[in-house]
């Protein structure tokens, strides 16, 4: 019996979605643009629904091709750092602040500064910027106390696509690590972070 493995990469503009079979024979390729918002100077952003319609509307297409059935491995990666912030419904509360926006660039000197006070949290310093995780959450919170606390948990790009299509919320080493809320050190969300900041614990979803 044949063996499926679809890819899906959500990038910056467009969505990437393929299929191949256990040969690597491609199956099924397609890209699919898109466009963010940018309402004001600096600001990217995005209704994450908008991901969720591409990726449904090109499975349909794929499906039409290759049949479910013979599906094995589903693979998804996307864009780093691109924050969603979820209710406690699942949806999303207010547009994802993208990894290319600059709003919060006046933040950052002190960002920096607060995490250099403590021992614990100096090495996330190294590595916050504009568009970071950290940086979003925390502009959303100092500008927009209402959402703010409609906030049940923060995603990334292709978390919240896999949310909307398993009902299975996490995300991965590899984009928390990044964010600049990730003790490298413990190996796990930073309380350092979350007390110097003001962030709840349980806005973080589980690691896998």
């Amino acid at each position: 019996m044949k063996h499926v493995y679809i890819g899906l990469d959500i990038g910056t503009t467009s969505i990437k979605l393929s299929a191949v079979d256990n040969k690597l024979n491609t199956l099924y390729e397609n890209q699919y643009m898109y466009n963010y918002l940018t309402p004001h100077k600096g600001w990217r952003e995005i209704d994450p629904n908008t991901w969720v319609e591409i990726v449904l509307e090109g499975l349909k297409e794929l499906f039409l091709r290759v049949s479910p059935h013979e599906v094995k491995g589903f693979g998804i990666t996307g864009q780093m750092h691109t924050t969603v912030f979820i209710d406690k419904h699942g949806c999303s509360v207010r547009p994802a602040i993208m990894w290319n926006d600059t709003r919060t660039k006046e933040m950052i000197p002190k960002i920096k500064a607060r995490l250099k006070a403590h021992e614990s949290s100096a090495h996330i310093a190294k590595i916050v910027s504009t568009g970071s995780p950290l940086a979003n959450l925390l502009w959303v919170k100092e500008n927009e106390s209402e959402n703010f606390d409609a906030i049940d948990k923060i995603l990334f790009a292709k978390d919240y696509v896999i949310l909307k299509l398993t009902g299975h919320f996490s995300t991965d080493y590899c984009d928390s690590s990044t964010s600049s809320l990730y003790d490298l050190n413990k190996d796990g969300w930073s309380e350092t972070v979350q007390n110097e900041f003001g962030f709840n614990k349980e806005l973080f979803p589980p690691i896998n």
